[in-house]
């Protein structure tokens, strides 16, 4: 299948001795869902037909769109007459400059039932699978988000499910996870494993059942693409058309969430940038822009403490890999400190809770970076480029959430991570 999409900074030629070498590194996934093959490594690319058959499907089962808000002016004055220990020192004077030259959206999947973007990813997956895959019951591991999503799709489509999460997933995910699971079919089942996410993957594969990957298949991709689509409607409404939209900001992790959004944005626009950003607890790649090899990759060491759990994952998938490599027009990382910032700022300014990575990508826009020289400035009465960022879930453990508020104000010096 021939590419749909521009060429960006580095494009990575998927020549077959590339494509062998990533193979044969990777271990065999068990599951109908997500055998990989040779060729799917060379073909990744989502039709139009594809995402617009994901939107309406999702929208028929009742997910609900992303909620769209704008940051403006009043929202960072208001933030810094309130709380002006924080509007100093998190950065947010970095922010109010970027007004200057952009329009800033938050594009908010809080709201969801879960809190979260992956309910869409999760429920298309397991939607698209056949009779026979849905009969052995679907089998899965999570760091919380997609075992929600999975659950909750679960009892939706009347299907078994045993869900793994490791030991060290916040309370609240693993509680709601379990309660969701008492709705769903008898025998489902909620599993503590391991310490990490990839320790409760490793042995979610082991188990019988169709395994659904939280992010590394293109069903996958096609419901998070979701989170794009169902945002262009809210954001017509604000005077916003697909053609103003400059750049959109991503958490990522696996890399599931970014390869549907992106695929569905330049599908619209080819020229919309994506930047991905990752918590540098959880960081995979070692510079910018990433290594030409899925081998090159870091690997993050075990035990590491991550604020943003929901990306904590040790390495990309095999598959979202590629795509991100293809779609990714910068990769950037930031700090727990500056994680806090940012939930500081969604819930103090604009009443939104979120989790570590969540805030991922306002953590980004609150980093004082450089005028964007690819952009003229912006003169009187022009229309300002739109920047997009995500808040993709708001589960975060209460106790948590009011020691990050509090943080400097309690403990000066200190910091929880």
């Amino acid at each position: 299948m021939q590419s749909t999409y521009p060429s960006l900074k580095k494009v990575i030629a998927l020549d077959i001795r590339i494509v062998c070498s990533a193979f044969k590194s990777l271990k065999a996934e068990k599951g109908p869902l997500i055998q990989t093959t040779l060729e799917q490594l060379k073909v990744q690319d989502l039709t139009r037909e594809e995402i617009q058959k994901a939107h309406q499907t999702l929208a028929d089962i009742g997910i609900s769109p992303v909620v769209v808000r704008e940051i403006n002016l009043r929202h960072i004055e208001e933030y810094a007459a309130a709380f002006p220990e924080d509007f100093s020192r998190d950065g947010v004077a970095h922010l109010r400059k970027l007004l200057e030259q952009f329009r800033v959206v938050i594009l908010d999947a809080t709201q969801r039932i879960t809190g979260s973007y992956k309910e869409c990813g999760a429920a298309y997956a397991i939607d698209s699978l056949s009779f026979e895959e849905k009969a052995l019951g679907v089998v899965t591991a999570s760091a919380g988000n997609h075992g929600l999503g999975v659950a909750l799709a679960a009892v939706n489509q009347q299907v078994l499910a045993t869900i793994v999460v490791p030991k060290s997933a916040p309370d609240i995910k693993k509680k709601n996870i379990a309660a969701l699971l008492e709705n769903a079919l008898k025998g489902s089942r909620f599993i503590e494993y391991g310490d990490t996410f990839d320790e409760a993957a490793a042995y979610a594969r082991t188990l019988a059942g169709t395994y659904v990957s939280p992010y590394n298949h293109p069903n996958v991709w096609l419901g998070q693409a979701y989170n794009f689509t169902s945002a262009i409607k809210e954001l017509s409404k604000m005077g916003i058309d697909v053609k103003d939209i400059s750049k959109i900001i991503c958490p990522v992790g696996g890399g599931g969430f970014v390869s549907g959004v992106a695929q569905a944005a330049h599908h619209s626009k080819r020229e919309i940038e994506i930047i991905a950003v990752e918590p540098q607890t959880h960081a995979k790649f070692s510079s910018n822009p990433p290594p030409e090899s899925f081998d090159q990759l870091i690997s993050v060491p075990a035990g590491t403490v991550a604020l943003a759990d929901g990306t904590a994952t040790k390495q990309y998938g095999n598959l979202t890999y590629w795509t991100l490599l293809k779609l990714v027009s910068d990769f950037h990382q930031v700090t727990n400190q500056e994680i806090k910032s940012s939930i500081r700022f969604l819930f103090q300014a604009m009443a939104i809770t979120s989790e570590g990575a969540g805030a991922l990508p306002l953590a980004f826009l609150l980093k004082p970076i450089e005028e964007d020289t690819h952009m003229p400035p912006v003169t009187d009465g022009a229309k300002k480029p739109v920047i997009l960022a995500y808040v993709s879930g708001r589960n975060i453990d209460p106790d948590a959430l009011t020691k990050i508020l509090k943080e400097n104000k309690m403990n000066r010096g200190q910091s929880l991570f």
